[in-house]
């Protein structure tokens, strides 16, 4: 079964979910919430392929899905989505805004919404180089800013891309910030390995799923 980075980290995160949090093991229903953060899935720019597959996925260990929040690229609707999820779910999976470019604000988001700031990973960066160099691209300083993560979280490795996952634990709830959206067709059953370009060719021209 081919399996894309991006399907590796979800698998990395359901085990590392059910390993972690004891009470799982006692037959307790876990509720999840997801958020979708981006302008381009409001004016249907990009179908919203990666909800539905993450859902399905965390229903099948045992996780209920409850919500599923799309919201734009901004400071105050994204707080309030968090602000939210904290009270009504046990995990919380954030998509979107991890990028370099000025738009891209989730990692802004979550240090004002922890009151926390971001710190400088060695290892992220280390990840980002190789990918620079076997690339044979410049190191910028938007990109080398991506090596930073939450201070009191944990960064989880992209061997794909520059941007890391990141996981944050607060008041027994799990916060998982997810790089890249899923794109249809590179999961479990498309019968073929897709590149990451051709992925994205699909959703944009929407042919996804066809």
């Amino acid at each position: 079964m081919p399996i894309t980075y991006m399907l590796w980290f979800i698998y990395w995160t359901i085990t590392y979910m059910l390993s972690v949090l004891t009470f799982i093991s006692k037959g307790i229903i876990m509720k999840a919430m997801i958020i979708n953060i981006g302008d381009e899935l409001l004016i249907g720019q990009v179908t919203n392929f990666n909800a539905s597959w993450m859902a399905a996925n965390l229903n099948n260990v045992g996780i209920d899905v409850f919500r599923i929040n799309i919201v734009s690229d901004t400071e105050d609707e994204i707080l309030n989505a968090l602000k939210e999820a904290e009270t009504v779910a046990d995990i919380i999976l954030i998509t979107g805004g991890l990028g370099p470019t000025n738009d891209d604000i989730t990692k802004k988001c979550l240090c004002s919404f922890f009151n926390t700031s971001l710190v400088f990973d060695e290892e992220t960066y280390s990840d980002i180089e190789t990918i620079f160099k076997i690339r044979k691209y410049p190191m910028t300083t938007l990109n080398r800013m991506q090596a930073e993560i939450l201070k009191g979280g944990e960064a989880i490795r992209n061997t794909e891309g520059t941007a890391p996952g990141l996981w944050y634990e607060r008041n027994n709830k799990i916060f998982v910030a997810l790089y890249h959206v899923f794109r249809d067709r590179c999961g479990p059953g498309s019968g073929e390995k897709r590149s990451r370009e051709a992925c994205a060719e699909c959703v944009f021209s929407g042919s996804a799923g066809s």
